[in-house]
């Protein structure tokens, strides 16, 4: 019976095993820099081990440098959130983005200026 089951499992049709693969479908290590809509530097650096992605946020390559609390990747998608506290308040970046190719483009939300910028990305070759 237990062979038979997973015989029956394997051959479900691809779009039910689909969702639980999307994560591993888009791989989005790597540098990702370029700017912002208001037209700062941005620079994105995610890595991932074991499945988990940690990365860090900087205002130019290698400097200002700061560690994301959260990554999640699934499928295109990449969100991350950092918290920081200036002035006795915490305050949070969030990063909604999409991967396509050699390209990362979506939104960025700080609850410092209350605004929402767009951010235009590419990946950099790795020396």
């Amino acid at each position: 019976m237990n062979k038979l089951l997973c015989l029956t499992l394997l051959a479900l049709p691809p779009a039910c095993g689909e969702a639980a693969n999307d994560a591993a479908t888009t791989n989005a290590s790597g540098t990702w820099s370029g700017r912002l809509d208001g037209g700062e530097s941005f620079v994105l650096v995610l890595v991932q081990t074991s499945g988990t992605y940690v990365g860090q946020a900087c205002e130019r390559p290698g400097e200002d440098c700061n560690a994301l609390d959260t990554v999640t990747v699934n499928g295109n998608r990449v969100e991350f959130m950092r918290s920081f506290v200036e002035n006795g308040r915490r305050e949070f970046i969030t990063g909604d983005l999409r991967v396509q190719g050699a390209a990362m483009t979506g939104t960025l939300f700080s609850t410092k200026c209350s605004c929402t910028l767009q951010a235009v990305l590419a990946r950099q070759a790795t020396p």
